[in-house]
């Protein structure tokens, strides 16, 4: 798959430091460490790259240039993957998958892993139930409109998916956002300001 961008940085930073620090029991590291081996074993098929974008703008458009363990995506990526625990304990363990998920994963391979996962409505998690059950297309056939829609929703799918004034909004800021990062120029911008909002709310959602 094409690169999203030339300057995706090999760090080499150890992040051994942030899970020696933790009060978190072997058990529940070890655990940890398991979970982060299943979550690096997922293929997540050819994610489009319009979507791998618009998704890193949304939830950290740095997320390429930091330390993948600094990163809001893997915090997020991270935090599917939490059950319910007290906020400390919780607070402690998602630093610690954070850590492990970047010891073995790529900025470019976590943020496909959670495009794959993440949850867009409906009962869709990934973006391959999601282009199916709300905007009724394959993800073969599904365009930059729809991807650009989705990327939206996960922050408040229940609220952009039956208000298409605030999802546009929310589009607009993305596009902003990938602009100022660096991940679209201002002539692909531009482009992408003048297509249509896709209908991601047509759909009948996704079967539980």
């Amino acid at each position: 798959m094409t690169r999203i961008i030339a300057f995706v940085l090999a760090l080499g930073v150890s992040t051994l430091p942030a899970v020696a620090q933790s009060r978190l029991s072997e058990k529940a590291l070890g655990q940890l460490r398991a979970t982060a081996a299943e979550i690096g074993a997922i293929e997540p098929g050819t994610v489009p790259e319009m979507l791998l974008k618009a998704l890193i703008a949304a939830e950290d458009p740095a997320h390429l240039r930091r330390s993948p363990e600094t990163s809001n995506l893997t915090k997020q990526l991270a935090r599917l993957h939490l059950g319910a625990m007290p906020s400390l304990q919780r607070q402690e363990a998602e630093t610690a998958l954070a850590t492990y998920l970047s010891e073995s994963m790529s900025p470019t391979d976590i943020a496909r892993a959670y495009a794959a996962l993440v949850y867009f409505g409906r009962n869709c998690y990934g973006y391959r139930e999601a282009a199916g059950g709300l905007a009724r297309l394959s993800p073969e056939k599904a365009d930059d409109t729809v991807w650009l829609a989705l990327a939206a929703l996960p922050r408040s799918p229940s609220f952009y998916l039956r208000d298409r004034a605030a999802l546009r909004d929310r589009v607009a800021t993305l596009l902003v956002a990938m602009q100022k990062a660096g991940l679209i120029d201002p002539e692909e911008a531009q482009r992408l300001d003048n297509l249509p909002l896709a209908s991601v709310d047509t759909g009948p959602g996704c079967s539980s």
